[in-house]
């Protein structure tokens, strides 16, 4: 007879909203259960980012209905980072970058992405939000904006960028997206 789910379980979740991690194992109640649906489902919790172990719970009999319950006991990674940096380089000097990041923002696995980076002849700083499952589970939304400050000997340049793309992945191996950005330039010449 087959064994089938009756429910995902996870025992260590302390910042990530269960919603967020049922959606992450692709694993639907009633579904006949093999051991390779579960190893995907670890592996997939793995590439999330978001635990540093997902080890599964599996018990040891079947319910007289045919029904068992899986689980993983998963341990969650630190949700933020920060990485810093010095740079020289003979053509734009001594230069310094910082980065922030937080993976998961709101609970549900939204990321939030921050960059500076300067030297004597340029800035930028990046801000970036990306939200997984975004209408519908293959789906993520990417909002980034941009601003970059210039100098060479003939230009002064600053420009902003604002971005918003919507990412669906449609096998494993392809994603299509489709977005829009908007720019605005200034351009100082020194001539």
């Amino acid at each position: 007879p087959n064994t089938n789910l009756e429910k995902v379980e996870f025992v260590g979740l302390k910042t990530i909203k269960e919603e967020y991690a049922r959606k992450l194992v692709e694993l639907k109640d009633g579904q006949c259960i093999k051991k390779t649906y579960i190893d995907h489902s670890r592996t997939l919790l793995q590439q999330s980012g978001h635990f540093s172990s997902t080890a599964p719970i599996i018990p040891e009999y079947v319910k007289p209905n045919g029904m068992v319950p899986i689980g993983f006991n998963i341990t969650e990674r630190k949700p933020r980072s920060v990485k810093a940096g010095i740079a020289y380089d003979t053509d734009l000097g001594l230069g310094a970058n910082f980065g922030w990041e937080h993976r998961n923002f709101f609970g549900s696995g939204e990321q939030i992405k921050t960059g500076l980076f300067g030297n004597q002849k340029e800035q930028v700083i990046d801000l970036s939000y990306t939200k997984p499952f975004f209408k519908q589970d293959n789906q993520k939304l990417i909002l980034a904006s941009k601003y970059e400050n210039r100098k060479t000997k003939a230009f002064l340049t600053n420009q902003a960028k604002v971005s918003a793309t919507v990412e669906r992945q449609l096998t494993p191996k392809w994603t299509a997206g489709l977005g829009g950005s908007v720019l605005q330039a200034r351009v100082t010449s020194f001539n």
